[in-house]
């Protein structure tokens, strides 16, 4: 009948077509059955079954991708159920024991890349080199049906060992040993980031300090008591990376050396007799970056070792060398190469950090000669082969020169003297050039061995206000008791005119001319007044045409700076002039015109008699970040 017929197929039977109805959660995620029902659609069912009879859900161990070993579909709607393949499986995690499993220490394993180092100054290329090291997997199988193994994950299992005659008797402890696996220290380099490489435990069990082969200095920054400086052959600053240095290669690059690292206790450093123990520190005053605001100490090479707890790679001269002090002799004919080849240093033969010896006494073993800082040199004294001075103080006696902002500190018995009628600033700048006077003299006493040296050094000393006055003229050294009586019949008056008391030098270095000195002007004021240009570049010119240039140093002495921050603008100009006339020198240490503000009598002092310090580098070292 129209609209009411049925319409049957050839087909005698006919399925669910449903989604099958297996859904679960499993330990890697949902899992939902794709296959359709498979269930006759006249026959009544709630559950869909499709064709499958096993299991279809991975095994639930990570790296195993086997389906479950159960024989039944719809297994996963059973409680507690794993999906377990039936088979053994590979353990995934690391070995676990103490320790670095592999570290491969054959040189020919060391990686090595080409590496740019970047800073203000520009960019090089360096060689960087990385140690190969790995935590290994564990080896042990996990058991059928199980989500781990029994125990903890090692790379290695010993074989079982059996004991015979020749094992000793030690109560079994050589089975213990027998049956560890062995495992490499877990300690880096503080500097260079390379684990040692020696066994693990190895310093408990043997108090052995740790070793390596060492690479880059990773986690070092450089640091220096300059801003900048130059490290080989490189511009470099402070806060820049070790990166490129290597370090088992640092200190013997640089020789004698000492090295910077953060004080372990500023207040036993402060009770030090002049902050410093004999081979092993001496602490640092100024505030030095990196961190600024945090107390330094240089220390020697052994202690810096010790504290990195790693042995010291570099052989037992190097080591020997390295306890000396890092001092050199000032004489030229150490410090410029000689027919293309590398000049030979002379160091202090004393311990690094050692306390100064007695400029006055013999040398030890009556060899070579000490310093005036109290360093002993092997060679011969360069006070007797650098020339002889004609050192010429012009100081302003102006009446300003009366303030007591600034005294004599009377250090010296023979100086006391000045405290009655010279307790100011006059006082000071006669005590700076009594004292000046000693410590030239005496930095030429020690000599070669059974010798003295002939002082052929004179000095004259000149006063000016409104006029100049000749105190001295042409005086040696020897006698300065008797030149400190003459400076102390002098008092301040006056005004401060430049130009007398340049012209007033001029006319005692014509009239002592020698051409076998070196003229030296050490002009000293407390208060500005106009450059003598015309007064200075005539005698600058006059010397320089004889072919002995003169040696300005001008000084600007006066406690109270703060309020006059223009003065000493006249002297630096002089310290200028006088440059023009120089020889031209590519020896930084060779002497030069200069000019220095000198805050208060200690500071004078200091200024005064560094022209006779020995010349120690200030070289740039790493310390760990």
């Amino acid at each position: 009948m129209t609209g009411n017929e049925v319409h049957l197929c050839e087909s005698t039977r006919h399925y669910c077509g449903a989604p099958c109805s297996l859904r679960a959660d499993t330990q890697k995620g949902n899992y939902e059955c794709r296959n359709s029902c498979l269930i006759p659609c006249e026959e009544s069912h709630e559950v869909h079954k499709c064709e499958n009879e096993v299991c279809p859900i991975e095994c639930p161990i990570a790296i195993c991708r086997r389906r479950c070993e159960s024989r039944e579909h719809f297994h996963a709607l059973e409680e507690n159920v794993d999906h377990f393949c039936g088979e053994e499986h590979q353990c995934p995690n690391e070995c676990e024991e103490l320790g670095i499993c592999k570290i491969v220490t054959e040189p020919t394993a060391i990686v090595k890349e080409e590496a740019e180092y970047v800073n203000k100054f520009g960019s090089f290329m360096f060689t960087k080199y990385s140690q190969t090291f790995q935590r290994l997997p564990c080896c042990i199988k996990i058991p059928p049906n199980e989500f781990k193994h029994e125990g903890k994950h090692v790379h290695e299992v010993k074989k079982i060992h059996e004991c015979d005659e020749t094992c000793p008797d030690d109560l079994g402890a050589h089975v213990i040993e027998e049956n560890k696996n062995f495992h490499y220290c877990d300690v880096k380099c503080p500097n260079c980031a390379y684990y040692c490489t020696l066994p693990y435990d190895h310093g408990r069990e043997h108090n052995s300090e740790h070793d390596t082969v060492h690479g880059n200095m990773l986690l070092t920054t450089f640091t220096c008591e300059e801003e900048e400086f130059e490290f080989e052959g490189h511009r470099l600053t402070i806060g820049d990376r070790g990166d490129f240095v290597l370090c088992h290669k640092l200190c013997e690059s640089i020789g004698h050396h000492r090295h910077i690292d953060y004080c372990k206790d500023p207040a036993v450093c402060g009770s030090l007799t002049s902050g410093k123990k004999e081979g092993i520190l001496e602490h640092i005053t100024a505030n030095i970056s990196p961190n600024p605001s945090l107390k330094k100490d240089y220390i020697s090479h052994r202690v810096f070792w010790e504290r990195t707890k790693f042995q010291d790679p570099y052989s037992r001269d190097d080591r020997e060398s390295f306890k000396k002090c890092d001092h050199e002799c000032i004489d030229e004919k150490h410090q410029k190469p000689i027919d293309g080849k590398d000049p030979a240093k002379s160091f202090c033969t004393q311990e690094l950090f050692h306390a100064g010896l007695n400029p006055s006494s013999n040398p030890p073993g009556n060899v070579g000669y000490i310093s005036t800082d109290g360093h002993h040199f092997s060679c011969e004294n360069p006070a007797t082969n650098i020339g002889d001075f004609h050192i010429v103080f012009v100081v302003d006696r102006s009446g300003s020169m009366s303030s007591g902002d600034c005294r004599p500190r009377c250090s010296n018995s023979q100086t006391t003297r000045l405290l009655h009628n010279h307790n100011n600033r006059l006082g000071a700048v006669y005590e700076a050039v009594y004292t000046f006077i000693e410590t030239r003299k005496n930095s030429r006493k020690a000599t070669r061995v059974g010798l003295s040296a002939v002082d052929r050094d004179i000095t004259s000393l000149i006063l000016f206000d409104y006029v100049a006055t000749v105190v001295f003229e042409n005086q040696s050294l020897s006698n300065t008791e008797e030149l400190l009586n003459k400076m102390m019949s002098f008092n301040p008056t006056g005004d401060n005119y430049y130009h007398e008391g340049i012209k007033k030098a001029a006319e005692i270095i014509e009239k002592y001319y020698d051409p076998q000195k070196t003229n030296v002007i050490i002009f000293l004021s407390d208060g500005e007044y106009h450059p003598p240009e015309s007064e200075l570049r005539s005698l600058c010119q006059r010397e320089a045409n004889k072919g002995t240039p003169l040696y300005l140093y001008t000084i600007m002495f006066t406690g109270s700076y703060g309020s006059h921050a223009h003065w000493g603008q006249s002297l630096q100009k002089m310290a200028d002039i006088a440059t023009e006339y120089l020889p031209r020198s590519n020896n930084k240490d060779a002497l030069k015109c200069q000019y220095v503000y000198a805050m208060n009598e200690i500071k004078l002092t200091e200024h005064f008699t560094q022209v006779a310090e020995s010349l120690r580098k200030h070289q740039p070292m790493l310390m760990r970040k």
